[in-house]
């Protein structure tokens, strides 16, 4: 996701990016993870596929972790 390649030399990225190109990456990388949360809304529930799931898939329900913690049937 890019997240602290300020750490990382500009050189080694140029040389990663040259042995592995992208490819189209962000878009098929997207896709793939909204199709686990698409097929198994409650496994995204908390996670980063809840916001993934719910860009590309309109109308998909993925529990709010708050609402399944108070709504669970045991007493506190």
């Amino acid at each position: 996701m890019g997240l602290r390649m300020d750490e990382i030399s500009p050189q080694l990225i140029d040389d990663t990016l040259a042995l592995y190109s992208r490819l189209g990456f962000k878009k098929a990388f997207t896709e793939a993870l909204a199709e686990v949360a698409r097929q198994k809304p409650h496994s995204a529930s908390g996670t980063g596929l809840a916001d993934i799931g719910r860009r590309p898939v309109p109308g998909l329900e993925i529990p709010n972790v708050c609402d399944l913690l108070l709504g669970a049937s045991f007493e506190s």
